[in-house]
């Protein structure tokens, strides 16, 4: 009796074999249908529209965000002045007619950051050439003239 069934469990086992070998081949076949990738359609729910906010109580959380937001811009150029003066070390600089000056000189040191942080030089090509132009060695004496 158990040799009966080891005899049908190996010709069952046998005819298993080439079916599973020849399905290896088409494995990764690209034009067969169950390879191609099938779109998911998901059902979404968002909370958010559901519960929408009104438009007043959404108005007045961005006039606070604003507010906020102008509030820390000051703070920030308040402390980026103060530092920036004591790197200067020149007491004169927060004059209020010289208050322009300063804040030129840091936009215009922030986009030579800027610049290098992106691993750039620090000025454009052209404003390169054209400062070498101004930047030649001043001469000690007057030429004479003839």
């Amino acid at each position: 009796m158990s040799k009966v069934k080891i005899i049908f469990f190996l010709l069952l086992f046998s005819f298993t074999i080439p079916v599973s070998v020849n399905a290896q081949q088409y494995k990764y076949i690209v034009d067969k249908e169950s390879n191609q990738k099938k779109k998911k359609f998901r059902i979404h729910i968002s909370f958010r529209r559901l519960f929408k906010p009104k438009g007043e109580r959404v108005a007045k959380r961005t006039a606070r965000k604003d507010a906020r937001k102008k509030r820390r811009m000051e703070k920030q150029y308040a402390k980026s002045v103060i530092k920036y003066q004591k790197a200067i070390g020149s007491p004169n600089d927060l004059t209020p007619n010289k208050k322009k000056k300063v804040y030129k000189r840091m936009k215009k040191n922030k986009r030579k950051a800027k610049r290098q942080v992106n691993g750039k030089p620090r000025e454009p090509f052209l404003k390169r050439t054209w400062n070498k132009v101004f930047h030649r060695k001043k001469l000690k004496h007057k030429p004479k003239e003839s």
